[in-house]
């Protein structure tokens, strides 16, 4: 999954999230770095507060990090994201879907459009949007959560 912060995410799935990895699925979160320079204010909506939701979303994702330690990946990028992106099933070519969220400028996230499709369905669409995830996971960097106390 990428995302720019994963508030609204943790918030409202996370006894999802619990679900899924209790199962032994495998999630990487990619959000945008919280020291990022990359000005985030014409793209996202509430800005003003991102570096506070990104640090928000980490500390929830450090809690299934823990619980679930090799099944959670947590990954920083730095770079203007135009869409968050969810791949599921992406070795599986039955299986393999996408979901894209659009993040028109200065749109908020109950008003932002999402599109889905299976690879073998429409692999364009696919294929485009997870060459997208590509980059922002290869140029991301591994997140590491402070021990509890």
């Amino acid at each position: 999954m990428s995302a720019v912060a994963f508030r609204i995410m943790t918030l409202n799935n996370y006894n999802t999230l619990k679900g899924l990895l209790s199962r032994k699925v495998s999630i990487t979160f990619l959000l945008l770095k919280p020291t990022s320079k990359v000005d985030q204010s014409m793209v996202y909506h509430g800005s003003k507060n991102l570096k506070q939701h990104i640090l928000e979303s980490l500390e929830e994702l450090c809690e299934l990090k823990r619980q679930f330690n090799d099944l959670v990946d947590i990954r920083l990028y730095d770079a203007v994201s135009a869409h968050s992106i969810i791949i599921i099933d992406r070795d599986d070519h039955d299986k393999a879907r996408i979901q894209v969220e659009l993040h028109p400028t200065g749109s908020d996230s109950g008003s932002r459009p999402i599109n889905v499709a299976y690879e073998k369905d429409n692999q364009a669409f696919f294929y485009q949007y997870s060459k997208e995830y590509d980059e922002l996971l290869n140029g991301s960097e591994p997140y590491e959560c402070a021990p509890l106390k």
